[in-house]
């Protein structure tokens, strides 16, 4: 069941060339079905990634948990919190930009200090400074913190937290887009308090509350379908977007659906390990004490109990083993279906950048259709006035509305060119983040064709290693058994 369940994963994988089934994306039973246009292309273009470039960060490294307690007065956080020691090593290759001013005198890495707070205040700056990007998953907070918060955070706590930031910066470092950013070089570099630069993550309280009265309106994203869709009268203009959101949506579907089950799958095997593994130590423990008492059970069973016990003991070491192995196999399934979230905000990104594109595009022909039908009024206010003698402009009432209707003319035209400017920017900001959208899902694809492959491999190779094993075992159990 966990290779079936992986396979239908695998076969929702996107291909740049594979066919859209139009029908069954429109079929009535479908959410999409009244959202989902009559012609779709059936197939999809090929999308060219951009050539590579060397990433501007070598190396990032968090890890050296401290456990800080601060106090305060009424304006400062009580409490105490983990700090996590962030070494960065600048790509001797970078040459594509201005080097930070944390390298300018020669050393070859930087370390801050930086806590939990402020990697999630980077994730939410790097969302409004890569629009369309598809950013690694943040590790999210522990089942357990609350518990430890209140009886005390244990160091096994901090060093796994560690390891997730670990893996989560060194991703963030290699992608193409966010990699480059200054928010990330600010966050890596900066050897003061990060509060001072992001003021929502500052350790007066004060200074938050001020900042979160700012930024009142906030991006909240769900699971909900209208993150790829804008309902029966949508905005998307770009039909191998809409093809390849409707392709999304089916995988991300797929995965949520076949991906919880394998964790589930997981669980149990190694559940089954550790009670093998304690039913044979039960076992060897009613070998060792058996027929102490009882002199027939001494000359009985005990010798194929012993037998039994061993082949338990080594089955569910193996089991465990297989367990791991296929935790690591299946990491790469896991990222992806961790993953699914950023996908959604990335088509929402689309969506919000169409919607401002409709909206300033509405506001410009406003102002154009206004600035026209004042035109036509001042046209027809002149002809139709009396062919009066110009006298003094401050005392001729004639020569003071014409001034003023100049005037307001020529305020108007500077409005409409403005706005006809800004319709023109948020277009071509819709054209960039759907473009940014589409490379991003491919770059996944590939990735994931790799990974995912690569991880089905090892799994069958385990499995087929770990059923030889498990099975050697048992007939040597049995042998045994027989002998005696």
């Amino acid at each position: 069941s966990v290779a079936s369940s992986i396979t239908n994963s695998m076969m929702m994988n996107y291909d740049p060339n594979i066919n859209v089934n139009v029908a069954t994306a429109t079929n009535p039973s479908s959410a999409f079905a009244a959202i989902i246009p009559p012609k779709l292309p059936t197939k999809l273009p090929p999308i060219k990634l951009p050539p590579l470039v060397p990433p501007k960060f070598k190396s990032v490294h968090v890890s050296n948990p401290i456990l800080i307690h601060s106090g305060g007065g009424f304006f400062s956080s009580h409490n105490s919190y983990w700090s996590f020691e962030v070494t960065t090593t600048l790509n001797p290759e970078y040459n594509a930009g201005r080097i930070p001013p944390a390298f300018l005198n020669g050393q070859s890495s930087v370390s801050v200090r930086r806590r939990f707070r402020h990697f999630v205040s980077l994730e939410e700056k790097l969302r409004e400074a890569c629009r369309g990007c598809i950013l690694p998953p943040r590790p999210d907070k522990h089942a357990t913190r609350a518990i430890e918060e209140a009886g005390g955070q244990s160091e096994e706590f901090a060093l796994s937290r560690a390891r997730e930031l670990d893996e989560y910066m060194s991703l963030v470092a290699l992608h193409p887009k966010a990699g480059f950013t200054d928010e990330l070089t600010l966050f890596l570099t900066l050897a003061d308090d990060i509060g001072t630069a992001w003021p929502d993550v500052s350790s007066n309280a004060l200074t938050r509350l001020t900042e979160g009265t700012q930024n009142l309106v906030k991006h909240v994203t769900g699971n909900a379908d209208k993150d790829f869709y804008q309902g029966e009268n949508g905005l998307e203009d770009d039909a191998s977007v809409l093809a390849l959101s409707c392709q999304e949506s089916l995988r991300i579907g797929a995965i949520s659906q076949a991906v919880p089950k394998l964790e589930g799958a997981l669980v149990l095997l190694k559940e089954f390990a550790e009670k093998a593994g304690d039913v044979g130590v039960e076992l060897n423990r009613v070998v060792l004490n058996v027929g102490r008492g009882n002199k027939q059970l001494r000359l009985g069973p005990k010798e194929e109990l012993d037998a039994f016990s061993g082949a338990m003991l080594r089955s569910g070491r193996r089991s465990k083993r297989s367990a791991m192995e296929a935790v690591v196999a299946l990491r790469p399934f896991v990222y992806q279906y961790k993953i699914c979230r950023n996908v959604r905000i990335a088509f929402a990104d689309r969506r919000k950048a169409l919607g401002k594109k409709v909206e300033m595009r509405d506001r410009a022909d406003e102002k154009a259709h206004r600035l026209l039908s004042y035109q036509y009024q001042m046209n027809a206010t002149q002809n139709t006035a009396p062919q009066a003698p110009v006298y003094n402009p401050y005392g001729n009432e004639m020569a003071n509305t014409a001034t003023s209707m100049q005037m307001e003319l020529e305020r108007m035209e500077m409005e409409a060119a403005t706005s006809d400017e800004a319709a023109n920017a948020s277009a071509n900001e819709a054209v960039q983040v759907g473009t940014m959208v589409k490379e991003e899902v491919t770059r996944l694809a590939e990735t994931r064709r790799k990974e995912w492959m690569s991880g089905m491999k090892v799994l069958a190779a385990s499995m087929k290693e770990a059923a030889g094993e498990q099975r050697a075992i048992w007939e040597a159990a049995l042998v045994t058994m027989h002998d005696n």
